[in-house]
């Protein structure tokens, strides 16, 4: 009997101190310290027409010859001997260029 006695007060106890636990904090309650808000989503777009795309490539096309032209002018510049006594090669490049 002493046995079954010890196998019954444990529970009874942890039941017991549940229920003080319970009864000194009270009822908790959930609350949100920060929401969202909803906002209304703008949507921009644009046309672009394929006129204004083949212009655009047009012009990146001469720009990028223009710059291989003058890659290719300071590279003869460079190997004439023109420019390696200078501190800043490609401003005098262009110095000697506008002349």
């Amino acid at each position: 009997m002493k046995k079954g006695l010890n196998k019954l007060i444990l529970p009874c106890l942890c039941c017991l101190s549940f229920y003080t636990g319970t009864q000194l904090v009270g009822k908790t309650e959930a609350a949100f310290t920060s929401q969202a808000e909803a906002k209304p989503i703008i949507i921009s777009t644009a046309f672009v027409f394929p006129s204004y795309i083949h212009g655009l490539e047009e012009e990146a096309r001469i720009n990028s010859e223009q710059i291989l032209k003058e890659h290719a002018g300071l590279e003869t510049f460079v190997k004439n001997g023109l420019l390696n006594e200078t501190a800043d090669p490609s401003s005098e490049f262009l110095r000697k260029k506008n002349r």
